[in-house]
């Protein structure tokens, strides 16, 4: 006798988070939300991607080119800069759900998947 095994397709974080990276970039108009640069873009997390419960939301980032990414934790300017961007309600909000802990399931990872699918689907 053989036992079968059935595998179960686990949704990767990695994939998730470029998922998560296209969504911010089609949300904000694949340019930089400071300088309006189109090059060398990258989605940038307003709080650490450390923090799972604000991991994939994308109230929680800010498309920004590679300069400014750099930039943005060095600089206490772009710092403020960025809190007049999402606003001081919702980054507020944001830095109170970050130090909650959590884990998320594969039915929460596959709806958020799908979630970031969709609107990406809509608004590219």
């Amino acid at each position: 006798m053989t036992k079968t095994k059935t595998k179960l397709k686990l949704i990767k974080e990695k994939a998730l988070l470029g998922l998560w990276s296209k969504a911010v970039k089609v949300r904000d108009g694949y340019k930089c939300a400071y300088c309006g640069a189109k090059d060398n873009l990258e989605s940038h997390h307003i709080f650490s991607r450390r923090h799972a419960i604000t991991k994939y939301d994308m109230d929680n980032g800010v498309t920004l080119c590679k300069y400014h990414h750099t930039m943005i934790e060095k600089s206490y300017d772009l710092k403020q800069w960025l809190i007049n961007w999402v606003g001081q309600d919702k980054y507020n909000e944001l830095d109170r759900l970050h130090y909650q802990l959590k884990k998320w399931t594969e039915s929460e990872k596959k709806e958020i998947k799908e979630k970031l699918k969709e609107f990406i689907k809509q608004n590219a």
